[in-house]
């Protein structure tokens, strides 16, 4: 996936707190942001992790080396199950 793909599927802001990290977008592990995102369908979740010095976004809910979570306006159905956020200017 490039970034032009990654970011046509459009991150929400995190309504729930107005200094959330990357831009605005990302949700915590824990608490209302982390309820918020469970409630989600999957195919929108993307989990922002660190394994190994290495930041990437992984598609799906996941719990291990987690960071937090971007939750996309548009589902993803792909092949790409991650993208290194070293590629992406968004944030």
């Amino acid at each position: 996936m490039n970034l032009d793909q990654f970011e046509a599927l459009m991150p929400i802001k995190n309504h729930l707190d107005e200094n959330a990290s990357l831009d605005g977008v990302m949700f915590e592990t824990y608490g209302d942001e982390l309820e918020f995102v469970k409630k989600q369908d999957p195919k929108h979740i993307w989990t922002y992790c660190e394994e190994d010095d290495i930041l990437f976004f992984s598609q799906g809910f996941h719990v291990v080396n987690r960071l937090g979570y971007v939750i996309m306006e548009l589902p993803y159905d792909g092949d790409c199950t991650t993208v290194s956020a070293s590629d992406l200017s968004l944030f």
